[in-house]
């Protein structure tokens, strides 16, 4: 682990927090940072998702990675990753990687036999599931027809 920061689980986001990670979200996608920010705290305080962070020495949050599991049926549990972020300024240290680390830990050791990912946004995303070991899986999509009389 890196001397300048520490990962943690978090099961309760202090107003600090959440202000450290929707900074972090902000700089990556600046339109979803108010949605990140309110669903955040919502799961991880109300619901019960899965949260970890990596603390660094000046207590900011340097990335985030939460998720949560999900039982498909009996003796089956996956783990959905809502996101994943680490600081612009912070990147290309083990912070994304350690995170997923500890995350992955956790929800296996609680059961998850599979983690899924939503398709990723920007082919840096892309390369980080991949080079943790994520493959690309078919993704459902329903769509509407919108030609009258059909």
């Amino acid at each position: 682990m890196n001397a300048k920061y520490k990962i943690l689980q978090v099961t309760n986001l202090t107003e600090s927090m959440m202000m450290d990670c929707y900074y972090i979200a902000a700089r990556s996608r600046p339109s979803n940072a108010d949605d990140i920010y309110y669903t955040l705290q919502n799961n991880v305080n109300n619901r019960g998702h899965i949260m970890f962070v990596a603390m660094g020495q000046d207590h900011t949050v340097h990335g985030f990675i939460s998720g949560h599991l999900v039982p498909k049926h009996v003796g089956v549990t996956e783990t959905e990753i809502d996101w994943v972020f680490v600081n612009s300024q912070c990147q290309r240290h083990g912070i994304g990687g350690a995170l997923m680390r500890a995350y992955m830990e956790y929800c296996s050791d609680h059961g998850a036999t599979q983690a899924v990912v939503k398709p990723a946004r920007t082919i840096q995303a892309k390369q980080f599931y991949t080079k943790h070991g994520f493959i690309p899986r078919s993704v459902i999509s329903m769509v509407r027809n919108l030609a009258r009389g059909r």
